[in-house]
């Protein structure tokens, strides 16, 4: 192989490991977008989402999602009946930086 040739392949090799990288942090970054978008939904719609969000995190192989999914199921009417009522914590965080 000439030098080149070994130049060549090294660098696809970094690409191709910056690649997966980089994909290893969407796959993490996707799936928590979708469920804060949830939060921004109608009622209707927000019900339908949260479903399809808990359905996928069962079957993820991220313990994290995995965990928040379990949260999630076991709170779910409380968690509804704020999307439902368009109540937040979103004073209470912005009220302790005064």
């Amino acid at each position: 192989m000439s030098c080149y040739g070994a130049t060549s392949f090294a660098i696809r090799s970094v690409m191709v490991l910056s690649c997966v990288s980089n994909l290893q942090r969407i796959v993490t970054y996707v799936p928590s977008k979708g469920l804060r978008l949830v939060f921004q939904l109608p009622y209707e719609q927000a019900v339908e989402a949260l479903e399809r969000w808990v359905s996928w995190a069962k079957r993820c192989r991220i313990d994290a999602f995995v965990t928040l999914q379990r949260k999630i199921v076991k709170h779910r009417e409380a968690i509804l009946a704020a999307i439902e009522h368009g109540l937040s914590n979103e004073c209470a965080s912005h009220c302790t930086s005064w």
